[in-house]
């Protein structure tokens, strides 16, 4: 089920997640957070960056819990053993930041910190064989990133987007929260045509920004764009 059904459904319900345990022990995470740029530089809610607004808490990619930024901390309650929690940051409807980690509860209340951050990649492709009409004419980049965490797309450039954003042979430079994601497709395209396209969907994995102008060229290899598939 994809992130927006959930959230939707657990506002239906009146709550997040509600964990049943064995015993009378009650658990609590609490998690206070700051962020970490794609320039390594780290910040609070209102930056240069991004302005964010609400922090979404995840347990076990179930959601438990949604709070305003400037709270600067929120609390969720667990279950006994441990847990994968995931933590993102929203400028509006935006994912801008994210941290994903592994807690063991146990019972009271446990304090983390958490520093949701983001990375500046660099989409790395190659084109075999330069179409002609690409040298008479522009062309232009498009494609699709997944986030393999949120299970929708990250980042998408086509005919109903911007189509002009990413002219060939530019590189595709954009952020991206920390975490793992897919190509989903790639196509080099001259009057809204293909020309060349990607035969297969490499996953890569986006790591928080460490410097000022850092591009992390993901995925290991380029992207190979082709005439054909076969």
């Amino acid at each position: 089920m994809k992130r927006l059904a959930l959230v939707l459904a657990a506002a239906v319900l009146g709550s997040g997640c509600i964990w049943m345990t064995d015993d009378m022990c009650d658990r609590t995470v609490t998690l206070e957070w700051d962020f970490r740029t794609a320039d390594g530089a780290v910040v609070s809610c209102s930056s240069a960056t991004a302005a964010i607004d609400t922090v979404e808490v995840w347990i076990d990619s179930r959601f438990a819990g949604a709070f305003s930024c400037f709270d600067g901390r929120g609390s969720v309650s667990v279950g006994s053993g441990s847990h994968l929690v995931t933590v993102e940051a929203y400028e509006g409807a935006s994912r801008v930041y994210r941290d994903e980690f592994t807690a063991s509860a146990t019972c009271g209340n446990q304090i983390f910190a958490t520093r949701p951050a983001e990375g500046r990649v660099n989409l790395d492709y190659a084109v075999a064989s330069t179409p002609a009409v690409c040298g008479t004419g522009p062309c232009f980049l498009w494609f699709s990133v997944w986030d393999d965490i949120a299970q929708e797309p990250a980042a998408v450039v086509n005919a109903s987007t911007v189509p002009t954003l990413y002219p060939f042979p530019n590189d595709l430079i954009f952020r991206l929260p920390a975490g793992p994601y897919t190509v989903q497709w790639m196509q080099l395209v001259s009057g809204g045509v293909e020309q060349r396209r990607a035969c297969f969907s490499p996953g890569f994995s986006v790591a928080p920004g460490q410097s000022a102008g850092e591009e992390q060229f993901v995925p290991a290899a380029p992207v190979q764009l082709q005439a054909t598939c076969g």
